[in-house]
């Protein structure tokens, strides 16, 4: 064996010697870490943490090995970051982050807990619901790890079963023209993005038909097809959404709630599909402005984004284009209203009657006072006092599957499904 020089030995000796110390230290520290870990997990069970203090515990732990698997100390801190996220806080981002943290952090626990003896299928239902809540209001850097989760958490569940939906139209009041009403211009074709951005961007509402021929949600007997809502059930039939309950955001008895897309589908949407809930009396529950492609990524490549949005794909805020998914029975409605984003209301099933006006109508639209200052009180089809807004120029058309309607910015509309309905609209610049 080839020896070392004599000058070497006292470097390498050293060498060890601080190997040594810092493999001490690095047990120190950890042991250091359990031990304050153990005791922030003691204090959080005794409810001795408060959304300042707590802070600190939920910042550090930045792992679910903090929790050490005390399913506990995790359903404390996931509370607790709830609770803060609904408060004032100049925190929320940190905030938000937690409650991820606690959420996956829990959801391991429960999968790791339970590889031998099966549990029910309940419980992963109410552990899939909390990721899914993880997914709506927590923080963006954990989605893959979510989704990981969320896809061996779906391995337990039965594949849900669910009869075909109608979409046939049920016509009621408001879907009566008015006589002053005026005509939505049509483009029979997809115009070009060079035509789009001369003839058609910024300037009026365009009805666009045959825009949405290659998206696989149109195609019958595609395995991708929405036909019926069969395949929106089968890929997210268990996940929890946020329903809209009452007949729009304005009226007083309106709500939001959470529930699993099928018992959304079951209570509001399979006995309400042919006819109009809100008129027989009934509750209208609405999955309105949802972002179901960031929780189900799934059902992403069942659509495509109009290449008009691609010319300048941010907003104003400097996000990508926003698609939101609108899923509901016939006579869901949004009240009058205008958005600042240019918008593309894409219907998949079913159909919508749209009432438009143009920004400079806003003096007799009476808007609310802020923050709801771009919601009008008016209904145009119940104006009560204001019943001479419909004698006010103003647009009106009936939305059907495959067609697309541009809505620029500033321009007031009002929506109402005339049938059981799905719909895709995309906020851009």
């Amino acid at each position: 064996m080839r020896a070392f020089p004599l000058v070497v030995l006292p470097l390498l000796l050293f060498s060890f010697h601080v190997l040594l110390l810092s493999s001490f230290r690095e047990k120190a520290l950890c042991s250091r870490s359990l031990v304050l870990g153990g005791k922030r997990r003691a204090a959080l069970k005794k409810g001795l943490l408060s959304h300042s203090n707590g802070f600190e515990f939920l910042n550090l732990m930045g792992d679910a090995l903090e929790f050490q698997n005390d399913a506990e100390a995790v359903s404390k801190a996931e509370k607790l970051a709830w609770d803060a996220i609904h408060e004032p806080t100049d925190q929320i981002i940190q905030w938000r982050l937690a409650y991820s943290l606690a959420a996956v952090a829990g959801a391991r626990i429960f999968l790791d807990s339970n590889r031998i003896n099966d549990s029910s299928i309940l419980q992963h239902r109410m552990v899939l619901r909390r990721l899914d809540v993880a997914l709506m209001i927590g923080h963006p850097t954990m989605y893959s790890r979510i989704h990981r989760l969320i896809l061996e958490i779906k391995n337990f569940l039965p594949e849900v079963d669910f009869p075909l939906i109608s979409t046939s139209s049920f016509e009621n009041q408001s879907s009566i023209s008015s006589p002053y009403a005026l005509k939505v211009p049509v483009e029979r074709e997809p115009p070009s993005q060079s035509h789009f951005y001369k003839h058609v961007f910024n300037k009026q509402p365009v009805l666009i038909q045959r825009a949405m021929q290659d998206w696989p949600a149109l195609k019958p007997g595609s395995v991708q097809s929405w036909s019926g809502f069969q395949r929106i059930l089968k890929i997210a039939g268990h996940r929890t959404v946020p329903v809209e309950v009452g007949r729009h955001y304005m009226c007083t008895n309106w709500t939001l709630k959470l529930m699993p897309l099928q018992e959304y589908f079951r209570r509001h949407v399979l006995n309400g599909s042919t006819t109009n809930t809100a008129a027989k009396g009934g509750v209208t529950g609405y999955v309105a402005q949802h972002e179901l492609f960031k929780q189900v990524p799934e059902l992403c490549s069942d659509v495509r984004i109009p290449e008009y949005c691609a010319v300048e794909p941010r907003n104003n805020d400097g996000e990508e284009v926003q698609v939101n998914v609108w899923l509901g029975p016939s006579g869901t409605t949004t009240p009058l209203h205008y958005d600042r984003y240019h918008n593309f209301l894409c219907q998949v099933l079913g159909e919508k009657k749209i009432t438009m006006f143009a920004p400079n109508s806003s003096s007799y639209l009476h808007p609310c006072k802020p923050p709801l200052n771009n919601t009008s009180q008016v209904d145009p089809y119940s104006p009560g006092r204001y019943s001479d807004v419909l004698k006010q120029p103003h647009w009106e058309v009936t939305l059907h599957p495959g067609e697309m309607l541009y809505i620029p910015p500033g321009w007031w509309h009002h929506v109402q499904s005339k049938s059981a309905s799905a719909s895709v609209n995309f906020w851009w610049l």
